[in-house]
């Protein structure tokens, strides 16, 4: 017996099975459980692992609960997370020969990620940013994928897709500024947690509190015609993985504090590409910043490499933003309208790094950096609220 990401692998004759047991049990069917008999079969073979089957505890002949599942092991070289950061560490070799000669290619755009994705990288962005962009768009098709077969169980009522309405809507407004309020009190109260050369940013961001709150108001003013589906739920580089030839979406694993209804709400997909987005600006900040493996660049290295992170993340986030929309533009679950598009993405992207500041300055404070960056980026940027 072996172990996948925590899980137990098993061996059942020739065949190695990824047996998953659940901690917290509640009756009825889990939601993994849901998800899995609904991929299997109904997505481009490969895209998700297959569902093998689950063990199910009966209290009495009525009432059943999902205790575990069970799903083919998937022999990957690594996960997207490892594989990117390899990949960053070549990115920043090449950055470091040329910021001395080309420094203007690391002047980070100012322009919106959907504004660069309908145009398309340069040939200069293409030159330097290397195969990642391919890794970026092959996983915004492959996010897209998973969404288009999750609606296709459109006749399953747990799948249904449910149309935004004005009350969705203000319950989303009002659920953003909780978190506002909660992630600023965490900050203040952990302030002294923020690593030194960032406490300037956070002082900063404390003082933008109340335009904070006001970043979600076109979410009350506007009416969005868009889907809630079901989705992932907790899309990252890190629980996908690479094959060597293409890559895996693994199962969401939720939150320790999840209960399985909050993993069966409907909500915008969208969460998903925001989640993706913030893990792809996750591994290109820590590997700058030397945050869970040796130190990349020295400290007085670190402003001259910095336009290069935000570079490669603005970039590599259109690319996956265009391979995304390329195949789900179209479909109902997201706005037609572009700056419903570019609203939905933008509050989804600060909700997640408003999430990740909470949760850093309690478990890990060196990384808080990351998020508390990615805050202010998202509010100062002109054209995020459209």
């Amino acid at each position: 017996m072996a172990t996948d990401r925590g899980d137990a692998c098993v061996r059942f004759g020739a065949r190695h099975v990824i047996m998953r047991l659940f901690r917290r049990i509640e009756e009825g069917v889990h939601p993994v459980l849901e998800l899995g008999r609904a991929l299997t079969g109904s997505t481009p073979r490969g895209l998700t692992p297959s569902f093998l089957g689950h063990l199910e505890y009966h209290k009495d002949r009525s009432i059943a609960s999902t205790i575990g599942v069970m799903r083919e092991y998937v022999d990957g070289e690594c996960t997207a997370w490892q594989h990117t950061l390899d990949d960053l560490g070549r990115y920043f070799d090449r950055a470091v020969s040329l910021s001395g000669q080309a420094t203007s290619q690391a002047t980070p755009p100012t322009d919106h990620l959907l504004d660069a994705a309908a145009r398309g990288c340069p040939p200069r962005v293409l030159d330097t940013v290397g195969s990642e962009l391919h890794v970026a768009g092959t996983l915004g098709l492959r996010t897209a994928e998973l969404h288009v077969a999750l609606v296709s169980m459109a006749h399953e009522p747990a799948f249904a897709p449910e149309p935004f309405s004005r009350l969705y809507q203000r319950s989303l407004y009002q659920s953003m500024r909780n978190q506002v309020v909660t992630t600023f009190r965490c900050l203040r109260e952990h302030l002294d947690r923020v690593p030194p050369d960032h406490r300037e940013r956070a002082l900063r961001l404390l003082a933008s509190e109340a335009r904070s709150l006001e970043f979600f108001d076109p979410l009350r003013r506007r009416e969005i015609q868009a889907e809630t589906t079901r989705y992932h739920g907790n899309l990252s580089l890190e629980g996908i993985l690479f094959t060597g030839r293409d890559f895996v979406i693994l199962e969401s694993r939720g939150g320790p504090a999840w209960r399985w209804s909050d993993l069966k709400i409907k909500r915008s997909p969208l969460r998903d590409v925001a989640s993706l987005l913030r893990s792809f600006h996750y591994a290109v900040h820590a590997t700058l910043l030397g945050l869970g493996a040796s130190t990349l660049a020295r400290p007085e290295d670190l402003m001259t490499l910095m336009p290069w992170a935000r570079w490669w993340f603005h970039w590599v986030g259109a690319t996956f933003l265009r391979s995304y929309l390329t195949l789900a533009g179209q479909m109902t679950f997201l706005p037609q309208r572009r700056e419903d598009l570019r609203l939905l993405l933008d509050v989804f992207c600060l909700e997640r790094a408003l999430q990740e500041l909470e949760s850093e300055l309690v478990a890990r404070p060196a990384w808080s950096a990351i998020p508390l960056r990615a805050i202010l980026e998202i509010m100062e940027t002109p054209q995020s609220q459209g």
